[in-house]
């Protein structure tokens, strides 16, 4: 799941020259990148972008210029899986 969002997101970066903005991904890379996002694997809802540790769902954060990400996932005690 998380490959595949990463995907994405690289496919996004080739189409654009940069990295998707920070934030909610979705709007960025569904359906054109993606068919659509996953199920969060610890609550079986739809995995939804969180800032902060929400267990099985996911956090990107983008460079301002767009040169380069970071994706988490969130474990199911708030860490970083």
């Amino acid at each position: 799941m998380l490959r595949a969002i990463a995907t994405a997101i690289e496919s996004y970066a080739i189409d654009n020259n940069r990295y998707p903005p920070p934030g909610d991904l979705e709007a960025d890379i569904v359906p054109i990148y993606i068919h659509c996002l996953a199920a969060n694997l610890l609550t079986g809802a739809p995995i939804t972008w969180s800032a902060f540790p929400s267990p099985g769902d996911y956090d990107y954060r983008a460079a301002p210029d767009g040169s380069s990400y970071q994706l988490i996932l969130w474990d199911d005690d708030g860490g970083v899986l």
